[in-house]
């Protein structure tokens, strides 16, 4: 039984993760996946220089349930959420920022 009855989508911002971002997208995956709330994630690469885009997409094809978004110059954190925010289709949004 869902712990919450709606959609959620977690926007998680990165810059320059491509080293971990995979395995943060699986984490956060299975964590949802868990609590069998109905999910989405949506990463955004702002303007990463790295593999965080193709990283970010070897998650998607591995589990499905992300989409990446990507732009080419880093905007800062505030854009990153904007961007992701406009990929919403889940009732509730929730993000995650590296400090």
């Amino acid at each position: 039984m869902p712990l919450i009855n709606k959609n959620i989508s977690v926007i998680m911002p990165a810059h320059n993760e491509g080293n971990i971002i995979y395995e943060n997208l699986i984490k956060t995956h299975k964590v949802l996946k868990r609590t069998f709330i109905s999910h989405e994630i949506i990463l955004v690469s702002d303007g990463s220089k790295d593999k965080t885009v193709s990283e970010a997409r070897r998650a998607s094809i591995d589990i499905g349930s992300i989409k990446v978004v990507e732009y080419s110059n880093n905007a800062g954190k505030g854009h990153a959420l904007k961007s992701g925010f406009a990929q919403v289709e889940g009732e509730l949004v929730a993000f995650f920022l590296r400090c």
